[in-house]
């Protein structure tokens, strides 16, 4: 597990994962459901990513989960989809949530 974060109304749980050290191990990321902690969602990342973070935008409507890399995946909450993958320019004040 390399990230855990809680949306900002605390009904939702966002789990970064990785299935093995592997460059065919697809992480994900997987939404799940505070109240009852079903499964209500799931984001497949490329093979060989390292994300190490996510976070909830402050409406929670969008979910950000930064790779080691300096990318960023921007995925829509309640459509359950990706919505950007950008390259994070380091001090270029990009990244607005």
């Amino acid at each position: 597990m390399q990230g855990v974060t809680v949306s900002p109304d605390g009904l939702v749980l966002a789990v970064v994962t990785a299935h093995g050290q592997h460059a065919w191990a697809k992480p994900t990321v997987t939404l799940g459901s505070m109240s009852d902690g079903r499964r209500i969602g799931w984001f497949p990342l490329d093979a060989g990513v390292v994300a190490w973070r996510s976070l909830f935008s402050p409406d929670g409507s969008r979910l950000f989960v930064f790779r080691g890399d300096t990318r960023v995946h921007v995925f829509d909450v309640a459509n359950r989809k990706e919505v950007e993958d950008s390259q994070l320019q380091p001090g270029a004040g990009n990244l607005h949530v």
